[in-house]
């Protein structure tokens, strides 16, 4: 594999290693969905009342070209690959959204009454769906990724991983300098964690370090000291 493949392979496993998380964001939009048209004549209670509204990638596309210096054959492609996705997951979500969304809920309720059994039942059923539908996030996350070039492919993971670490100092009141050199700082620590087992979480736990070390003041690394008690698992989330 050459070097530029091997940099490429690697931007594509840290941009999926955050797929769990978005198939969690889609479950949990469609039962947002569902809560608020939960009021709706039953002929309009279909599958797919919520798709367009909850899985629609234009703020995500339009976040991309924000960031990034996109050619035109990019832009291009990016289009398409996002079309792609939402078509994808909106079939996807048609077809067994309601289901998974059920046990969803019925998990919920079984940890919530302590009842083992029920929810290990409902764990049961439901993982296969969920991992059905994370790995249908992955391979249009990588349709997504492989339309950029190396360096658009670095920044925007770097783009990411900023926005993260950004919103878990959000109570911090950061100025612009310090929220620019966190920013600056993602990309070489993205460039830093390529062989790492967990990439996205060394990212994190790398960058939030630097940001620590060389950008917050004593006072504000006081509160964020915090601020990570009440977040152990922030890397992760």
């Amino acid at each position: 594999m050459t070097p530029d493949r091997c940099t490429i392979f690697f931007l594509i496993c840290l941009s999926i290693a955050a797929c769990d998380r978005s198939s969690r964001d889609v479950i949990s939009n469609s039962s947002a969905g569902d809560q608020s048209s939960a009021d709706a004549d039953s002929k309009n209670h279909d599958s797919d009342r919520t798709v367009d509204q909850n899985l629609s990638h234009t703020d995500e596309y339009a976040e991309m070209e924000a960031a990034l210096p996109l050619s035109n054959e990019e832009v291009a492609t990016l289009k398409s690959a996002f079309q792609t996705r939402q078509t994808a997951i909106s079939s996807w979500m048609e077809a067994n959204g309601d289901t998974l969304e059920q046990l969803e809920k019925q998990m919920a309720a079984a940890a919530r009454s302590r009842n083992l059994a029920g929810l290990r039942k409902a764990k049961a059923e439901a993982t296969p769906l969920r991992n059905e539908l994370r790995d249908l996030i992955e391979a249009h996350e990588k349709s997504i990724l492989g339309a950029l070039s190396i360096e658009n492919a670095t920044a925007w993971n770097a783009h990411r991983l900023s926005q993260r670490v950004l919103s878990s100092m959000k109570p911090l009141d950061l100025n612009k300098e310090q929220i620019s050199q966190i920013q600056i700082a993602a990309v070489t620590v993205v460039e830093s964690v390529m062989n790492k087992k967990n990439p996205e979480a060394a990212g994190f736990l790398a960058l939030e370090k630097t940001a620590e070390s060389q950008v917050l003041t004593s006072d504000q690394r006081t509160a964020y000291q915090m601020e990570k008690k009440k977040s152990p698992m922030r890397s992760l989330q």
